[in-house]
């Protein structure tokens, strides 16, 4: 059981088909009802997928009894029941979930309609004295559609495939915003509690996307905010993506070598005068030098100095430079002008 190779066996071969699926691929899309939807901003509509931080995917348990059958105890099921799940969401600087969270109470409740907290009808006390306010509380007009026609649960993984949950007519049973301290730096998020009647599964490839617009699989997924360059990890398109990183280092190898001709002409170089003169310029703009060119280049330039200092060339007798030789060091001086010593 020590060898590496059971584990690879089992989790790579036929392109990772059994390999387990990760918790942080996933992804969920909100779908409202018509009227509830068209109370809604397309901001809420499109980022509220995005804000949800973290989701539990559907769990059930079953109701069930003993019966004796002839002296033999046997278990039966009688009832399915369907846990609820937690939503966990960022709470944003742009209140797209504290919003959402609002929306779907003021689609069932009226409580929170009677405008500023300052209202008469906050304050009244008085249960003896006509009330003449228009105003209800409570679930006073329930609506014909529901807020939430589904909530579909995606788990991404493989070559852009994905399982999908649909929470059937899903309702809010409970929601908590989070709490301040100032002993933590930790971000704030919102929770919400679903309940739902069914589950609906399925299973599928999404199609498109990367760069263009998703056409098969999560709605809403790589549409906004998203980082749609080609990844390395994508076989299909990954020549693409090879030749646009070269394309970029072939840029920034060029910005550098422009750059180099640029100090040249300006006599801006902090190497020796004779390498100023070995590189050739080709029609592609490269810099190519055999080394023969190099080795005449050096003899026949020896006596040259760095440009605006005294320092010989160290470029002389056969490429060995005269400052690594004690006998040779007199006159020298280091960048500060103190004398040369080894």
């Amino acid at each position: 059981m020590r060898d590496y190779q059971h584990a690879a066996r089992t989790f790579r071969d036929g392109d990772y088909r059994l390999a387990p699926k990760q918790k942080f691929l996933f992804f969920v899309v909100f779908n409202f009802s018509p009227d509830a939807s068209a109370t809604l901003s397309d901001s809420i509509k499109r980022e509220a997928s995005m804000m949800v931080k973290s989701v539990d995917l559907p769990s059930y348990t079953f109701d069930t009894q003993l019966m004796n059958e002839y002296n033999r105890w046997r278990a039966i099921q009688t009832k399915i029941n369907y846990n609820p799940v937690q939503i966990r969401l960022h709470d944003d600087m742009a209140d797209i979930s504290k919003t959402l969270w609002y929306a779907y109470l003021d689609w069932h409740y009226s409580d929170q309609k009677a405008g500023k907290p300052t209202a008469p009808v906050y304050r009244d006390r008085s249960t003896y004295t006509a009330y003449n306010q228009n105003f209800n509380f409570g679930m006073a007009n329930p609506e014909d559609q529901p807020f939430f026609e589904t909530i579909q649960l995606y788990s991404i993984y493989g070559k852009k495939q994905f399982s999908e949950y649909t929470l059937i007519n899903p309702i809010i049973t409970n929601f908590s915003h989070d709490n301040h301290d100032h002993s933590q730096s930790d971000v704030l998020e919102n929770t919400m509690q679903i309940q739902y009647e069914t589950v609906k599964y399925a299973s599928g490839t999404m199609s498109g996307g990367q760069p263009n617009a998703l056409e098969f699989g999560p709605r809403g997924f790589g549409d906004l905010h998203y980082d749609k360059d080609y990844s390395p990890n994508d076989n299909v398109n990954n020549s693409e993506w090879e030749k646009n990183v070269q394309s970029k280092v072939d840029a920034h190898k060029k910005r550098r070598y422009d750059q180099y001709m640029m100090e040249q002409d300006a006599g801006i170089y902090s190497g020796p005068e004779t390498e100023r003169k070995e590189y050739k310029k080709t029609t592609d703009g490269k810099q190519t030098y055999t080394d023969k060119e190099v080795q005449n280049a050096k003899k026949s330039n020896q006596q040259h100095a760095f440009p605006g200092s005294n320092r010989p060339n160290p470029h002389t007798d056969n490429g060995v430079s005269p400052v690594s030789t004690k006998d040779k060091t007199a006159g020298v001086k280091d960048m500060r002008g103190n004398p040369h010593t080894d």
